[in-house]
């Protein structure tokens, strides 16, 4: 049986050496084993800690070069294969029990003097997430031509006249050195060891790698500048110079290009992360980067692309082995922004997939609880409660304050009701409960007394009588005042006003004409353009509703609108002239959403000029029905009609036979 000599060097490692040491017992634990630690100047407990648990340390005087403390710690080692992790790295607990299989399985084959080990930069101060991954060397045969080099960012170096030869493995090993907490002492300590190596150059050139480290350590540091300065000077090496750090140099030089006022130009951004792909084809970090920064710009084709070309890349050994990434400490990302995609094109199930995906890759991410909530905002409490119970079995009181902010924004269902838990008998709890007479009489009550606090801002405004006029009956203009708990705006009042119009039109809107009929007599009370929307849904008699008034009111209640209102709403829109194109893209993706196909046809139907808008309009609907033959007719004439820009440019691609994205996951 081959014996194992589990080997560190330390200093001041009394937080991580319990776990270490843990790890070391349970693996090297046979007859001719040996655990080996160097102390290289330890003030604090270390030693002591190490001395209770059986292990004498060795003591190594420092000489600021880590290579040869921890060639020191090899020459103390006796067994034939050497395990050398730091102090802030051990094996996760699925691999424990397997190192030692491993290397029985390679001790037959002499050739063999590498054991390949798969290494996870973790942040302790986050829950663990993963930041990083990596192949390392961390496993390897007791040989003198295995050795490292270079006094700081040592690394194991073969000298031996054969070839080398490498096993790569499953083994996974945890590193908590990256942790936030620690990047600034880590820096500082680098710092000192870079300047003093750099200053030693006999031509007082930096190299390559020197830049590449010296980059890294100012990003630890925090400083912008040094970290640009010194990645332009790695960038100029070769390409076998620059290696696994092709990609950090790119990334903190996209970067610099992004902190710039404005958030940079979107264009250098996209040139310096192709540059870096050129050098690391397919990198999944790189394609990351560009992914977000044009996901910002809402190019969602080539979002979705590059999605799933990372996704396919994640777990690619070649890129592991070549290049560190950080993509499985960013899957939340990816399914996230696929989530976006496929909400965007109207696949609200494939975006449910991919937001739970993403919420399960990272649940304390609270911008993708929101994406979540509004994949399932339609949805009745029967269909979202189990998936919401499977994610957060065991909600905190941060996860319920957050349920209740995101579902804030649903349909007034019983969804909203469990999530949001309004007041009993207010507006938003008779809504709930589909008690929509009330809920018009609560909305009456409060809209009275803002009449009041109208006619004490008439007295307070005198020259303001007209807007007032807008929101507030003359008769109760002159009647009763009453000041305002605080002092508030003309702006501030109108907000209100829009904010309890908008709840009356979404109660009437969700009643049928015989309820609606009993408590008409809301509308003697409202001026326009409140009244003369009611009135427009029910098909009475009314004076046009002015474009910009419409909006806003569709803008307040849409969210929270149920199927028989938002086609009341959808209806208005319809019928009214000089609506903005991209506010009706907004109510007939709304319409297809919840499946109102021919909703949204008549609002299409409504444009005057059968242009660009239109065909871009009714190829929308097609594309949502999944009819993208249709569709892609529409398409083609609305850009042959002018109508070009970069969402019509993303449907184009999106109906393209030729075009086939997505990988099965």
């Amino acid at each position: 049986m081959p014996t194992v000599s589990f080997c560190c060097i330390f200093k001041n490692e009394e937080k991580n050496l319990p776990k270490w040491i843990d790890n070391a017992k349970k693996i090297a634990n046979r007859e001719g084993d040996e655990i080996i630690a160097v102390d290289t100047g330890s003030t604090d407990k270390s030693v002591e800690i190490l001395r209770k648990a059986g292990i004498e340390p060795y003591y190594f005087e420092w000489v600021n070069d880590f290579s040869k403390a921890k060639n020191f710690a090899l020459s103390k080692a006796t067994g034939d294969w050497i395990i050398f992790l730091d102090c802030d790295e051990y094996f996760n607990d699925a691999s424990v029990p397997l190192v030692r299989a491993v290397i029985e399985e390679q001790d037959p084959d002499k050739d063999t003097k590498v054991i390949e080990s798969f290494l996870l930069n973790i942040n302790e101060d986050d829950n663990d997430s993963i930041i990083s991954q990596f192949i390392h060397w961390r496993i390897y045969r007791n040989l003198a031509e295995l050795k490292y080099e270079n006094p700081i960012h040592e690394a194991l170096n073969y000298t031996g006249k054969d070839k080398i030869v490498v096993c790569r493995s499953n083994l996974v090993i945890m590193h908590t050195g990256y942790s936030e907490g620690l990047q600034r002492v880590k820096g500082k300590r680098n710092l000192e060891f870079l300047q003093k190596e750099i200053a030693e150059n006999k031509d007082g050139e930096i190299s390559t790698q020197q830049a590449y480290y010296m980059a890294n350590t100012y990003a630890q540091l925090k400083d912008a500048e040094k970290t640009a300065y010194y990645s332009k000077i790695a960038v100029k090496g070769t390409d076998e110079e620059l290696g696994f750090m092709t990609v950090r140099m790119y990334e903190n030089l996209a970067q610099e290009e992004a902190d710039k006022e404005g958030g940079g130009d979107f264009n250098k951004i996209i040139d310096i992360l192709d540059r870096g792909l050129c050098r690391a084809p397919e990198h999944p970090d790189l394609m990351l980067d560009k992914a977000l920064v044009i996901f910002r710009a809402r190019y969602f084709y080539d979002v979705e692309n590059l999605c799933f070309k990372m996704l396919a890349k994640a777990n690619d050994p070649e890129l592991n082995n070549k290049y560190e990434s950080r993509i499985l400490a960013e899957l939340h990302s990816v399914y996230g922004m696929l989530s976006n995609v496929m909400y965007h094109k109207g696949n609200v199930l494939e975006s449910r997939r991919y937001a739970l995906l993403a919420i399960k890759a990272k649940p304390q991410d609270r911008d993708l609880l929101l994406n979540l909530a509004k994949c399932f905002r339609d949805e009745e409490l029967s269909i979202v409660k189990p998936v919401i119970d499977n994610v957060f079995p065991k909600p905190t009181a941060d996860d319920k304050d957050a349920f209740k902010k995101y579902f804030s924004d649903s349909p007034y269902t019983d969804t909203y009701l469990h999530y949001v838990k309004p007041a009993e008998n207010s507006f938003e709890c008779y809504m709930c409960k589909g008690m929509y007479t009330k809920a018009v009489k609560h909305a009456e009550k409060e809209l009275l007394r803002l009449f009041k606090t109208a006619a004490y801002c008439r007295e307070k405004y005198p020259n303001e009588t007209i807007a007032l006029t807008l929101t507030t009956p003359e008769k109760y203009l002159r009647g009763p005042k009453k000041p305002p708990k605080k002092d508030i705006t003309l702006k501030e009042l109108t907000d209100k006003f829009i904010t309890l119009f908008s709840k009356i039109i979404l109660a009437c809107f969700s009643m049928d004409n015989d309820e609606f009929n009993l408590n008409k007599e809301i509308l003697n009370i409202l001026v326009s353009p409140t009244k003369d929307v009611i009135s427009a849904g029910f098909g009475m008699p009314c004076r046009p509703v002015n474009f910009e008034d419409m909006e806003r009111f569709y803008k307040e209640i849409s969210p929270h609108a149920k199927k028989p209102a938002l086609l009341k709403l959808a209806n208005i829109v319809a019928g009214m002239p000089d609506m903005r194109d991209e506010f009706l893209i907004e109510v007939i993706k709304d319409l297809m959403l919840k499946k109102e196909l021919q909703g949204a046809y008549n609002v299409a139907l409504s444009l005057k000029e059968k242009g660009a808008a239109y065909n871009t309009l009714m190829g929308i609907i097609h594309f949502y029905a999944e009819d993208n033959l249709k569709a892609r007719e529409f398409f083609l004439k609305g850009r042959a009609l002018g109508g070009i820009n970069r969402e019509l440019k993303d449907y184009i691609k999106w109906t393209d036979p030729s075009n086939n994205i997505g990988i099965k996951l």
